[in-house]
């Protein structure tokens, strides 16, 4: 069964189990410690690097552990590079335990039903 987060505002967390949105209380969620892999897909504008340092920043400032944060950038060189593959083989590194969360993070250019772009081609 795939999970999707919808939306997140300051009190609850919208998720998308498939079969419907249901609603999660964000206090719920707060006690966890979390695995997380930061993606900036595009390498057009530097927000998208901005936006995962900052996330980073602010993971680091609620007590996510560094080692437990991995990032992924369409500007850096091929063993951080933010290709499908290395995304994908990210996650599969996360191994959250018990009373552990995974998080991931992905800001990029995308479109309506087709998803992110991860390092565009020139064409885009």
């Amino acid at each position: 069964m795939s999970v999707r987060l919808v939306v997140r505002s300051a009190r609850s967390i919208l998720v998308d189990h498939g079969d419907g949105v249901r609603g999660v209380v964000a206090e719920t969620l707060s006690g966890l410690r979390y695995k997380v892999v930061l993606v900036a897909g595009d390498r057009s504008a530097a927000a998208f690097d901005h936006a995962t340092v900052a996330m980073r920043e602010l993971l680091l400032g609620r007590h996510v552990a560094p080692s437990d944060i991995q990032t992924l950038s369409a500007s850096r060189g091929p063993d951080n590079a933010s290709t499908l593959k290395n995304v994908l083989s990210a996650i599969e590194r996360l191994h959250p335990a018990q009373g552990e969360g995974c998080l991931v993070f992905a800001t990029s250019h995308g479109a309506y039903k087709e998803g992110l772009v991860l390092v565009p081609p020139t064409t885009f």
